[in-house]
Parts: structure tokens; sequence; C-alpha cells
């Protein structure tokens, strides 16, 4: 790609990262390719298959004959293992990486401490991180803070698709997602098996509050229909012990959905200022009282501003994807003039 010409081809980009197929990689990997898309690049996805040592390995020797046939001007991997993955197969490619939360964070158990190897797993990624990749991106300053000095790297957030998430008629969005009228309905949007979703306070707290309150847990939900869900809820509750630049959290507020959540990741930042966003601590109790107080807030107010405050800090898909557009640009530039 020559930088100085308008008419050269589109920046070529591959995602390499996590499934089996383009149609099983993760949303939010999926989601921001597409988004770049839309910006002008020509973004194609490498998964790396199966799970497993030998399955990474022979990802290896795929992911080489794709470069050799494709020959993208940038590989970006998402998460670790993708990475490594990655790292080994390219060599003069420019290696952009994102880490998406547990890679830098380290993984919890149910009692919110970190297991050792994760920390260990932790401590290696930052090392290769400063020494081997090009560049760097993370989610949130918690995560930054993990790196080593001198890493380039760069906070950008996770974007959501305003086109896909906002706000309906919660009358409408009540009988879509079929929730009963008069109870408080409130959200868990994830897998409740994982110790770091911490699910155990959310039913809790919901629990406590008293009332006539469910907690629906949502997994494996299209966009269209957490949409929906996020209409018609009362609150978004997430008691993560940790988390990146939680994509929830954006979604719902762009539906201006209330939420609840322990102050991990970028949440606070988020809810700066922002009425109707309850953050709380990892007592019971205090969980409870917040959730009550969302009920009230969505019973009386109605919809939060957040969709406004995903507009003013810039976290549409569309903003990230041009921050994400000038970190390769700027690779490229790099290599060019080193050439």
């Amino acid at each position: 790609m020559d930088l100085q010409n308008p008419d050269s081809p589109s920046m070529r980009v591959l995602f390499v990262c996590s499934g089996r197929s383009r149609e099983t990689v993760s949303p939010v990997v999926f989601s921001q390719g597409e988004s770049l898309s839309r910006c002008g690049t020509d973004t194609e996805y490498f998964p790396i298959g199966g799970k497993g040592f030998f399955s990474y390995l022979a990802a290896v020797c795929r992911l080489r004959k794709r470069l050799r046939v494709m020959r993208p001007d940038i590989v970006h991997a998402h998460y670790a293992l993708s990475a490594f993955v990655a790292l080994a197969a390219c060599r003069r490619t420019p290696l952009v990486v994102s880490f998406m939360g547990d890679d830098i964070l380290g993984t919890n158990r149910s009692d919110g401490t970190t297991t050792m190897a994760s920390r260990i797993f932790s401590g290696v990624n930052a090392l290769f991180a400063k020494r081997f990749y090009d560049f760097v991106i993370v989610k949130s300053p918690e995560m930054h803070a993990r790196l080593r000095p001198g890493t380039r790297s760069e906070i950008i957030p996770n974007g959501v698709d305003l086109q896909t998430f906002f706000p309906m008629n919660r009358n409408e969005a009540h009988k879509f997602a079929g929730f009963e009228p008069g109870k408080g309905n409130f959200l868990f949007i994830g897998d409740p098996a994982r110790p770091e979703k911490n699910y155990s306070l959310a039913s809790e707290a919901v629990l406590a509050a008293g009332g006539e309150h469910k907690l629906h847990i949502i997994r494996n939900r299209k966009p269209h229909e957490l949409r929906v869900l996020y209409c018609a809820a009362d609150a978004v509750i997430m008691t993560s012990f940790h988390e990146g630049s939680p994509n929830i959290v954006k979604e719902a507020m762009a539906c201006n959905c209330p939420i609840v959540s322990t102050d991990v990741g970028d949440v606070r930042i988020l809810s700066e200022g922002l009425d109707g966003h309850f953050l709380t601590g990892f007592d019971r109790n205090e969980a409870a009282a917040k959730v009550t107080a969302a009920w009230r807030y969505r019973s009386v107010t109605g919809e939060t501003s957040g969709r406004q405050k995903i507009t003013e800090m810039k976290l549409d898909s569309a903003s990230v994807a041009e921050r994400i557009i000038k970190i390769y640009r700027e690779l490229l530039y790099s290599r060019q003039q080193g050439s």
C-alpha cells in the first residue's frame, strides 16, 4: 500500500482470532472488523480453529500460507494466544495485538482472587508486548497499567454500533422480550459459570432487593435481540471482579438503559456524571440497594442519557475504527521510512 498515493488499493488487514470459521468469530472482534471495513479497509479474518496446543501449532502453518496469498499490510491479533500464532507466522508484516481482559488482568477464582497460572501468563504477555509486538491495544487504564513501561500502546475501548443498538418504545420492547408487566426485570449477560463474572452477587442482590424482581440470564443472543432486551429491562447488572471495557455496558448505554455495576474496567469513566448508572461494591446489601435505586429510576425517569454520553466520548464504532486505522497508518509509514 502506497500511503502517499490516494488512488492506491485499500489497506489490507488480517484479523487473527479464535473461532472455527468466519461465522464463529467473537461478535466483538467481528463487529470491530466490519467497522474497519466500513471505514475503507479490506478486512479479512483468520480463525485459529480448534483449541489446544496442536491446534495453535497447526494454525501457524496455515497462517503462513494465508499471508503469502493475501499479503496483508497489517496483521491484527485479538487475545494473547492468537498473538502467539501471529508472531510465529509473521515476518515483515506489522503486528498489532489487542489484549481483551484476562490475558493481561488474570483469571479470577470464585472468591475474586487471581490464579497463579494466570498471573504468570499475564506477565509473559506483558513481556511479549514490550519486546515483540509492533503495537498493543488495551481496553482500559487498569489494563494499560499492567504493561511494561515503554510498550508502544494505546487505550482504545471497543466501539458500539449505534445503528444496531438504539432506544425503542419500552412497551413494545416488553412484549417482544416476553417480560411480565409490573415486575422488575434485570439482565445478567454472560455465563454464570465463569468465576470472574461473579453471578452469585447479582443473584443475591436481586433477591435481597425484595419485591417481585426477576434476574434474567442472557447468553448467546443476536445483537437485535439484545437491543430489545436492553430497552425492556429495568437495568443491566454486571458484578464482575474485573473487566476491560465491557461491551454490554456500552450497548446498554446506547439503548439508554440503566446500569448497576461493580467498579471495574472503565465503567466509572463511562458512568461519570450520568444519572441512572449505579456503581456498587461487592457487598450484597450495597448491591441490593443499587438494584432498588435502578428500578426506581427506571420507573420514574425512564431512560438515561447513555447514548449521548457514548457519542460525546466518541465510543461509537466508526470513531473507534478511525483511531485504529490511524495506528495502522503510522506503523506502515514508519516501516516505509525505515526501508
